[in-house]
Parts: structure tokens; sequence; C-alpha cells
């Protein structure tokens, strides 16, 4: 039987960690940003839920990631739009299904673009560390160790585990505030994984119901498909 030690060590995950703004933008754009998105593909219009405007939400450049989890490899850009409520997007939208995440292959296949002018949050460059040792919460390590390992650590798991870092990143472990993360309907037909993480936040003006999370996926049984989730306390 593994010493609580190695099945702690068995759980860490790698992850890229967001430092969001405390640095003069840079003069080109195509860079990471959270709170705006500055390029669309060469041939797409800005998307509208309804008519309007969506917000744009965040800008991830692949290659800038000191980690690229799996789910991103072959890949070089992500984009995510939502739906506004007085300027701020609304995470509500996710259940109406007024989002948008769109990823390019190449970044050549982008055109740098102006925002339409209706969001009221405000934008901040990204920079990315990272980090190697993130664990979970206990709700993921249940599901991801054996009933041997987890009778090993149960009852120190609190007290020896810290909890998965809330922060804007990609990778790593998700910084689940209820329960599981509920991938609008659990038997979703792509089987969504955890890939990334948007924590609220005070520069931007994002925030998700009470310091929430914002959390994406990508379908497992279909990559073609990605799916958002919430959580608040």
């Amino acid at each position: 039987m593994d010493t609580s030690a190695e099945i702690i060590a068995s759980l860490r995950r790698p992850a890229s960690l967001a430092t969001v703004g405390g640095f003069d933008p840079p003069a080109d754009p195509m860079t990471s940003w959270l709170g705006q998105v500055c390029v669309l593909g060469r041939d797409e219009s800005w998307p509208t839920c309804d008519g309007v405007p969506m917000v744009g939400v965040c800008q991830i450049v692949v290659s800038e990631l000191p980690y690229i989890p799996p789910a991103l490899s072959g890949l070089a850009l992500l984009t995510l739009f939502m739906r506004a409520e007085d300027g701020y997007p609304d995470p509500s939208s996710i259940d109406d299904g007024c989002w948008e995440i769109r990823t390019y292959a190449d970044l050549a296949a982008v055109i740098t673009v102006e925002a339409p002018g209706q969001s009221a949050i405000r934008p901040f460059p990204v920079r990315w560390h990272e980090v190697t040792d993130d664990l979970p919460a206990w709700d993921d390590a249940f599901r991801a160790l054996s009933r041997e390992q987890i009778d090993e650590i149960e009852d120190d798991f609190d007290d020896i585990v810290a909890p998965p870092i809330k922060a804007f990143k990609v990778g790593g472990w998700p910084a689940i505030i209820q329960r599981e993360i509920y991938w609008a309907g659990k038997r979703h037909p792509a089987k969504p994984a955890y890939v990334l993480q948007i924590d609220s936040d005070d520069k931007t003006g994002i925030v998700w119901g009470d310091c929430g999370v914002l959390y994406i996926g990508r379908g497992a049984a279909d990559p073609s498909t990605w799916a958002l989730s919430w959580q608040c306390m």
C-alpha cells in the first residue's frame, strides 16, 4: 500500500497561472487578455445573442502558456464570448446557450478588431507562470483514487492537502466551490473534461455570483464540443 505522501504526490497536476495586469499593455494585442477579445477569424463576425453583441471575456494565446494541457494541444488561440448583463458577462447565459468559444490552430487565421462598445469590464493583459503541484478538492480526489487509497488518506486529507488554486488558470485541478462540476447535464453526450477556469476578478470587474468561478471543459468523447459551468458561494 502506498503511503499518504505517495498518494498525495500522485494527485499533483501542473497548471499555468495568470498574472492579470500590473504591467504595461503590449503594443501588439495578439496576446493573452482577461476582460476582452481583440481578434476574430478573417471571415468571422462578432458573436451576438438575440441580435445583441456579446462581451469578450478572455483571449488565450496557447504558445504563451508554460504548461499546455493535452486538451489545448494543436490550438494556437482560444477566445470566449458571453451575453452581457449591464455590460458584464452574465453566468446565466450558460444555461441559455448565449456564449461562444472560438479556437484557431494558427494565429495567421485571425485579425485584430475593435470590439463593440457595450462591455463594462476593464481589460488587462495576462502573463503566465507555471506551478507543478496543484492539488484537488476532496470530491475530485475521491473520483481519482482507488478505495484503498481513499481509506489511507481520508482522515487526514484536509490537514495534508492544500486546496486547488483559485485563480485564472489553465490546467491543474478546478477550484470547485460546491461539489463536482455540473456540465449542463450530468450525461452531457460530449463527456466534457475540465480544461481551465476563470476566477472572479476585482481588476476587470468580472464576477461569477458570490466569489464564484467559471469552468471551461472540452468534450472527451467529442473534442469539437466545449462546455461551460460555474459555481459560487
